[in-house]
């Protein structure tokens, strides 16, 4: 009976599975033609041990080609809650935001600004005269004992409020207000904050901010 042809490979997997299907006939014709010979005489020539591995390393080196990547693990660093933050931002570029769930930093966030910028649909704007007032918002450890503060004529967010007047401690590119206190909970991790808060008191006690120029 004539063999029939095969048919050609298509795609690069099947091509290789090809070749490697032929690298194991044709050690497999070795090992027939060993195994036919008279009986003390079944093992391989030198000649024949050097084609048997130079055919074993070809299809090693064409499972090695066909095998899939390994994959990729992801490593999540948490930060240190001890470690103080270290500004290494230039300046003009704001450091983006910590998300309240995740606590990792967000590619794009809303615009905000080293000024508070107030608008219709905006809180009231955080002022440096606010600081003297409220500053116990930002000195206390435990900030949020009341979840909202009364604030120029409202109820405001506490959290929300001690983020914006701790703004006024920073240096002037290092400013980001939220005008939206809506938006608080969504940008910004608070334990984050009062990290931030504690590593300022350890460098310069707390003492209000100087004037803004």
């Amino acid at each position: 009976m004539t063999p029939q042809p095969l048919l050609p490979p298509d795609t690069h997997e099947e091509q290789l599975a090809a070749i490697a299907g032929n690298i194991c006939r044709q050690l497999l014709e070795f090992q027939n033609h060993i195994a036919a010979r008279a009986a003390g005489m079944r093992f391989p020539d030198a000649k024949e041990v050097e084609t048997m591995r130079k055919l074993i390393a070809c299809l090693d080196k064409i499972k090695k080609i066909g095998a899939p990547p390994p994959p990729t693990k992801s490593v999540k660093i948490q930060p240190d809650p001890d470690e103080p933050i270290l500004n290494t931002n230039p300046p003009n570029q704001s450091p983006l935001p910590l998300t309240a769930r995740s606590g990792t930093r967000l590619e794009k966030s809303p615009p905000r600004h080293s000024q508070p910028q107030p608008s219709p649909t905006s809180s009231p704007a955080v002022t440096l005269e606010d600081f003297d007032k409220y500053a116990a918002l930002v000195w206390n450890e435990a900030p949020a004992d009341k979840d909202t503060t009364f604030f120029k004529g409202r109820r405001v967010s506490s959290r929300w409020l001690r983020y914006n007047l701790f703004q006024w401690c920073l240096m002037p590119y290092e400013r980001e207000f939220i005008n939206n206190e809506r938006e608080y909970a969504e940008l910004i991790n608070d334990s984050f904050i009062t990290t931030r808060i504690k590593a300022y008191i350890a460098r310069n006690g707390r003492c209000s901010p100087a004037k803004a120029a």
